[in-house]
Parts: C-alpha cells; sequence; structure tokens
C-alpha cells in the first residue's frame, strides 16, 4: 500500500480525486481513503465490486470517516447483467 500512497501523492493533487480503472477488491480506493484522496474506482465484476465497497467502508470506519461507499459511487458495466443498478448521473 506504500507504493499506492506515494503514487497518490505524485500524481494527485491535494485534495483531488484519483480514479482506478480496475478496482479489483478496492486497494487504492483504501489508500485514498487514509490519505484524505476523494476516489472513484471502476470494475466490471459485480463480486470485486461488492468485496471492495466492505473494505473501503472498513476502512472510512477505522478512519472515522463520515462517509460511505456504496455501489452507486462505483462505476459499473452496463455490459454486466449481474449488475441492475440505473446509473445515477443520468
Amino acid at each position: 500500500m506504500l507504493q499506492l500512497l506515494k503514487l497518490c501523492h505524485q500524481v494527485t493533487p491535494i485534495g483531488g480525486t484519483c480514479i482506478d480503472l480496475y478496482n479489483g477488491s478496492g486497494t487504492t480506493g483504501i489508500a485514498c481513503a487514509k490519505e484524505g484522496f476523494s476516489y472513484i474506482g471502476i470494475e466490471m465484476n459485480k463480486k470485486y465490486c461488492d468485496i471492495s465497497i466492505g473494505r473501503i467502508n472498513e476502512a472510512l470506519r477505522q478512519f472515522d470517516c463520515d462517509i460511505t461507499c456504496t455501489l452507486e459511487t462505483l462505476a459499473y458495466s452496463a455490459n454486466d447483467p449481474e449488475f441492475n443498478v440505473t446509473n445515477p448521473a443520468a
């Protein structure tokens, strides 16, 4: 995670937003929560979205943040039939 934190600081301005095109299990999201960056994770596999939501929310609780991560706050693949979420930005 130390390498992710270094990368976040190198490419993201203080208070900025980090975007991970391959969210996976949410490790980058946890690093961003720890450092106070906003985070957008994109993942096409619902299983990994569910895993990352749980991991990121646990990190947010540990860091006493007043926000939570939900599926609606993660980007998703419209081609994946497991996703039955409408795009909140539409």
